[in-house]
């Protein structure tokens, strides 16, 4: 095995461990929490798409789940395992770049160190990434090949089947194809031809959902509503889909992430803007696609979609690392420094950059910790839980739990003597808020209502279960109570009627009263089906593709 190919898997090995250690920990945000719990048992609904996402990743985590079980690490599993993929995507992309493949091996390095790539690779980013990066790849030796097209499509199409964000990629290879060669030979017709077929037909699962959804319910999901006027919206009111461009948000946002970049990547932000201009300037070949890219997608991601969510900006991180590479290169150059220096260099950016994300290296989040806490609950207990707890992490620790929130316990108590049986002792878990507002934030703190309504439950609980078990991580603290309760025993099914987060039952405990349910299991539904689980095969397929393209030519 070349010299090369040795140290790339060392470098494979490292960021795949960076990245397995912070999916473990970090604390997981509004948006992931959603993410995370609609694949629980979704295979078993046999949906083929949601109203928020493309299918194949919340089938290839609920896979996760059913192996591994369900936790902070596992509903990252995807996304660290494709991510870590990418350090060898970045690899061959930058060999496009730099024809060298010493020089390649830094800007893998980089993106592997990243310390931005490894803190916010969460949700289907990581995975996402990956396609969108092989695409492009496959794009750039089209050039010389038709038939790389081809395969460029594939992996667009199986990008797009993650997530829809990956179509910002066609604009952008026609605008940069024809700005390269200015015509269109005829013979290329039918690699376009299939190209497009191809990418249809991976995305017939999705098409069929929203066919069906349509027609039943006259709706369709959140990316289609965007651009059909004549679909009931009503269930998407305030989550921002009809936010226009706008301008004054963009430039917002545009220095949010540019201090989050630098928060957490500022050697590799700095070195990258900088190495992308003069590579630029001096006409290098592909920059001008590397550079289009991270422009269309901060345009459309800042202006109109307002780019919230940190993960986002993960998909400029392996052009700014080639970025970077190629200033560290031109620094080396003209000092004229020996490769020991260059080394050190590196060494200093992997010290910086774990030293930014300690924290998440090493300090598993309070959410986790609960959630781990949850696992040794007696079966057949209660969880009457803090309503000062944000509901997804509620639904995220508890999701197969007979949990419900203090602000529902009086009504739900109140159902007891319409039920049948006796009254017993029964185990009940109370989860305490003790840092007044745990994931909610907007002035929780403040509503006198809700915090004292909070303690005086609170103290009742802590009379029958004075010490309890404290859980924090400098952001949340909970405590977690334990007593017994007299209640019927056949109340506790009752508490799954409120397991309800981001319009989809907890579990799919309520499978079928979802808004986007359809009744139609004919044809359409079938096919796309069958189709979702061959993009699951070639995705899985695709791991054995990098190898085997990498190692084994």
């Amino acid at each position: 095995m070349k010299k090369s190919i040795k140290i790339l898997f060392v470098i494979l090995v490292v960021g795949l461990l960076l990245r397995t250690l912070a999916a473990h920990n970090a604390h997981l945000n509004p948006d992931e929490l959603a993410y995370a719990l609609t694949p629980v048992n979704i295979i078993s609904t046999g949906k083929i798409s949601t109203f928020h996402q493309s299918p194949a990743y919340f089938y290839l985590t609920d896979m996760a789940y059913s192996l591994f079980g369900v936790s902070a690490l596992t509903s990252r599993l995807t996304g660290v395992v494709f991510a870590s993929l990418t350090i060898l995507v970045v690899f061959l992309l930058a060999n496009e770049f730099f024809r060298n493949k010493k020089k390649s091996l830094i800007a893998a390095f980089l993106f592997a160190v990243s310390g931005y790539a490894i803190q916010f690779n969460t949700e289907m980013d990581g995975i996402t990434i990956f396609f969108v990066l092989l695409s492009m790849l496959f794009y750039m030796k089209g050039f010389k090949k038709d038939e790389f097209y081809l395969l460029s499509a594939l992996f667009l199409g199986l990008g797009l089947v993650n997530k829809p964000l990956a179509a910002l990629l066609v604009p952008l290879y026609i605008g940069h194809y024809f700005a390269r060669t200015r015509k269109f030979p005829k013979k290329r017709m039918r690699v376009v031809f299939y190209a497009a077929l191809m990418v249809l037909i991976i995305l017939m699962p999705i098409f069929s959902y929203n066919y069906l959804l349509y027609k039943e319910k006259n709706t369709v999901d959140i990316f289609f509503s965007s651009y059909l006027s004549d679909v009931n919206q009503n269930q998407y009111a305030g989550l921002g889909i009809d936010k226009p461009w706008n301008f004054n948000r963009f430039t917002k946002v545009a220095v949010d992430k540019a201090k989050a970049l630098l928060c957490f990547d500022a050697i590799i932000f700095l070195l990258g803007i900088l190495g992308l201009l003069l590579a630029l300037k001096k006409k290098e070949k592909w920059t001008g696609l590397f550079i289009s890219f991270i422009a269309l997608y901060a345009i459309f991601l800042w202006g109109k979609g307002g780019g919230g969510s940190a993960n986002h900006q993960v998909f400029f991180i392996p052009f700014l690392a080639i970025g970077a590479t190629y200033t560290l290169l031109k620094i080396s150059s003209h000092l004229r420094l020996k490769k020991n220096v260059l080394m050190g260099v590196l060494g200093i950016i992997l010290i910086v950059n774990v030293i930014s994300i300690s924290d998440v290296l090493t300090e598993q989040s309070a959410l986790g910790q609960l959630q781990d806490v949850a696992r040794d609950f007696e079966e057949g207990s209660l969880v009457l839980v803090d309503e000062r707890i944000y509901l997804g992490n509620v639904a995220w620790a508890f999701h197969d739990q007979n949990y419900i929130t203090t602000k529902d316990f009086e009504q739900f108590v109140n159902q007891q003597p319409a039920l049948p049986g006796e009254p017993e002792q029964i185990t009940t878990y109370f989860i305490e808020c003790v840092s007044k507002d745990c994931g909610w934030g907007r002035g929780l703190k403040d509503n006198i209502e809700i915090q004292q309504r909070a303690d005086t439950i609170a103290n009742v609980f802590q009379q029958g279960s004075p010490e309890g078990l404290e859980i924090t991580d400098g952001m949340d603290t909970y405590k977690v109570l334990e007593t017994k309760s007299l209640m019927k025993a056949s109340l506790l099914p009752v508490t799954e009627l409120g397991h309800w987060f981001y319009l989809y039952s907890v579990d799919w405990k309520a499978q079928g009263q979802e808004f986007d349910a359809y009744s139609s299991r004919g044809f359409l539904h079938k096919l796309g089906k069958v189709i979702l689980w061959i993009d699951i095969l070639l995705i899985l397929g695709s791991i054995w593709f990098i190898f085997r393209y990498l190692f084994f030519r």
